[in-house]
């Protein structure tokens, strides 16, 4: 075993140990056992295990010595997360169904013990018996918890009406908001909805998203598109211009479709227009394309070429360069630059293997957006890249 890893569960065990101790001496105290010697040489073999870092013998002994009543029911509890954070979920669902069918627990105590033999179900992937537990427990003072692990499980199964169900009993439970999550949960409804060409069903889903959370960019994107496929192309822009105020880091993705828009207007100005109002803070890689493209096609590729010159240095990005190169191979093509030729054939691959986004949470990159990290599932946290 690692010596990191055994020092870890070293200091975990010791509570346990001294709890032993505490709980042996007690015993001792209040009535004579009839053969305390039998018990004071597993206990200090149990700490012969840990001090020789084999704390699984150790973890044997001490179950072993600890009998189950209200001032050890924390200790049964430490025991039975210490395995299941091993992975050992086997012996802590033990440990807890163990605990559960004690008589002398309190209504608090074993709702504690219900609730980790739920996780220990849900940890294992036996989600049935999970979620059977954790509704028992929404009467229970163990409510907010409870509540959040079905909310967990609900949207990995994505049953959307049953996670907002669970998402609303969890923060009446916690006093905590969980607007902007219950916002998502509406938005997934509203983007099955419209897969199914259920255009009517789906505006009523996002609206209801955004009576949730107004500032939601997941709603007032959906929003947009779904006017798009109506053909309303005016309320549309009115949608995706909310986002360069309310989540100016997602204008990457609303700038094609507002392109679009523009086009489908008959209104090419319009769009480079508001290209230009966008202020320079706001500037992305993608805008920065969109005006080189405005003008190379207005201006020539000279100009393009040094309004990109200008960008890369103070935006510095493999898409700009990629794009710089091509237009200079354009301009030098008479002459067939090998260098830049092969200087352009490496920031291709580069482009096509770079992530454009990471989850600030847990680190996860992607490379197109997620509402829901895929590696930690939180919501909102995948954002663009500065710089791609």
């Amino acid at each position: 075993m690692p010596t990191e890893l055994a020092s870890g569960i070293f200091w975990l065990l010791l509570p346990v140990a001294a709890a032993s101790g505490w709980f042996i001496a007690n015993r001792k105290t209040q009535k004579k056992a009839p053969c305390p010697e039998s018990i004071a040489p597993e206990y200090l073999k149990g700490l012969r295990y840990i001090i020789n870092e084999q704390p699984d013998k150790a973890i044997e002994i001490f179950v072993k010595l600890l009998e189950v009543d209200n001032q050890t029911v924390e200790v049964h509890l430490a025991l039975g997360n210490l395995f299941r954070r091993r992975g050992e979920v086997d012996r802590a669902i033990k440990i807890h169904q163990n605990l559960m069918a004690r008589p002398t627990l309190s209504y608090e105590q074993r709702s504690q013990a219900l609730l980790e033999l739920g996780v220990d179900y849900l940890r294992s992937g036996l989600f049935d018996r999970a979620e059977a537990l954790f509704y028992d427990l929404l009467q229970s003072p163990c409510k907010s918890r409870a509540a959040q692990y079905l909310v967990e499980i609900y949207q990995d199964e994505k049953d959307w009406e049953k996670a907002i169900d669970c998402a609303r009993a969890w923060q009446q439970a916690s006093k905590g908001k969980q607007h902007d999550r219950i916002a998502h949960f509406y938005c997934q409804q509203a983007e099955d909805l419209m897969a199914a060409d259920e255009f009517i069903s789906a505006k009523e889903k996002i609206n209801r998203a955004l009576e949730e959370d107004r500032n939601s960019a997941h709603a007032i994107i959906l929003s947009g598109r779904l006017s798009m496929i109506q053909g309303e192309y005016k309320s549309a822009l009115h949608s995706f211009m909310q986002i360069e105020k309310k989540a100016p880091e997602l204008l990457n993705e609303v700038l094609p479709l507002v392109k679009i828009c523009y086009r489908e207007m008959g209104n090419d100005d319009g769009f480079q227009a508001y290209l230009q109002k966008i202020p320079g803070s706001q500037i992305g890689v993608a805008q920065i394309m969109e005006l080189a493209r405005q003008i190379e096609n207005n201006e020539g590729s000279d100009n393009a070429m040094r309004f990109l010159v200008e960008k890369v240095n103070q935006t510095p990005s493999i898409r700009i360069l990629d794009r710089l190169i091509e237009l200079s191979l354009k301009s030098e093509r008479e002459l067939g630059t090998e260098k830049l030729q092969c200087l352009k054939r490496i920031t291709e691959k580069l482009v096509d293997t770079k992530f454009a986004y990471k989850c600030h949470h847990c680190g996860y990159q992607a490379r197109s957006i997620y509402w829901q990290c895929p590696g930690c599932k939180h919501w909102d946290t995948v954002k663009p890249i500065q710089g791609c």
